[in-house]
């Protein structure tokens, strides 16, 4: 009767975690997008994006790692989900139009999933950019509630059911302070049997 008690605890408080982790991210979203409105549409970002076009490039950083804090939420589906993750992208050139890069997250649903994706790098506006490619989610917790019997098949067939391989598309408005570049994002993962996902956040990025 403890045991229950106790997993009711923990479930309970995890409930509550993400829903005041999701309050605090759409404000935070809100926020980012209203301050960069007012950013965009003010006088002195149009001289200094033209100062930017039209010098130096010695501020261009060919690497950039950054860490992700964000919710991700099924559509079919009222809760959402605190996530973390780790990404590494290679920029190809001084603009930064174009480069490669994967990503690494955590989903700390009732049990720990995992995602793991390898993404291309469009930048089609100087600050805006839009990222996709394929990767796979790991839910290693997937059916252990209801297989019963160990068999070799049975296993074979878990692991395939544990492993759900997906497309991701994200976009993203970067906001540069030197090194550090804070992005707020926002994205959708499509499953071909679980459907689509919407992931909401940021990231906190480092270039060398």
């Amino acid at each position: 009767m403890k045991g229950v008690d106790i997993n009711l605890f923990v479930q309970c408080s995890a409930r509550t975690f993400n829903t005041q982790y999701l309050i605090i991210l759409k404000r935070f979203t809100i926020a980012s997008a209203l301050l960069g409105m007012a950013v965009v549409t003010s006088p002195s970002f149009a001289q200094e994006s033209h100062t930017e076009n039209e010098g130096d490039h010695h501020t261009f950083h060919a690497n950039d790692i950054a860490l992700y804090l964000g919710a991700t939420q099924d559509v079919d589906k009222d809760d959402a989900h605190a996530t973390v993750g780790l990404e590494y992208f290679r920029l190809f050139e001084p603009a930064a139009k174009f480069g490669i890069g994967a990503t690494g997250e955590a989903i700390f649903a009732e049990h720990t999933e995992y995602l793991f994706a390898v993404l291309g790098h469009v930048k089609p506006i100087d600050r805006f950019w839009i990222r996709g490619g394929p990767g796979f989610e790991y839910r290693p917790h997937e059916n252990d509630e209801e297989n019963t019997e160990v068999s070799v098949e049975s296993d074979s067939s878990d692991d395939e059911e544990k492993t759900k391989f997906m497309l991701r598309t994200i976009i993203g408005y970067e906001f540069s302070f030197g090194r550090v570049v804070v992005t707020p994002t926002a994205g959708a993962d499509y499953f071909r049997s679980a459907g689509t996902i919407i992931v909401l956040g940021f990231n906190v990025g480092f270039g060398f």
